[in-house]
């Protein structure tokens, strides 16, 4: 399109001898180019300034992160979009310190099998065992 407004406009100026229709073709050139950028920078907008994902893929995340009994709450959620194919997830998580600590020690259930290795040895220190205080105690001490 720019070729054909450039060549009409200087076949024009040296057929009426006037330089006003080869201005005026540049300047439908150049308008010619500022309307492609334009809708060059408008169809890229999101990929050259980040966008966040849509609100309900974020709740879908927190609600899976949510699903731990490890987590116990998620806060200030940050996303961005980079590219087609990768984004970025920010969030503020508040963990359940006791729940990891028994995933991590194998404590799955109560009274645990280590929990009751841990009152064994309590047991031979102690003079006056009670098998459920002791078993209290070392839960009590493993999740410390």
């Amino acid at each position: 399109l720019g070729a054909v407004i450039g060549v009409v406009g200087v076949v024009a100026a040296a057929c009426l001898d006037s330089v006003f229709y080869d201005s005026l073709s540049g300047m439908l050139i150049a308008g010619c180019v500022c309307l492609a950028a334009g809708s060059i920078l408008f169809k890229n907008e999101r990929q050259l300034l980040g966008c966040t994902l849509p609100i309900d893929v974020v709740v879908r995340i927190t609600e899976r992160l949510m699903d731990s009994e490890a987590v116990t709450s998620v806060h200030d959620v940050k996303t961005e979009v980079y590219g087609t194919k990768a984004v970025r997830y920010k969030a503020e998580i508040q963990f359940n310190a006791e729940a990891i600590t028994r995933r991590c020690r194998g404590l799955g259930r109560i009274p645990s099998p280590e929990a009751e290795a841990l009152a064994m040895e309590l047991k031979a220190l102690s003079a006056n065992p009670d098998p459920i205080e002791l078993q209290t105690l070392a839960e009590d001490w493993v999740m410390r």
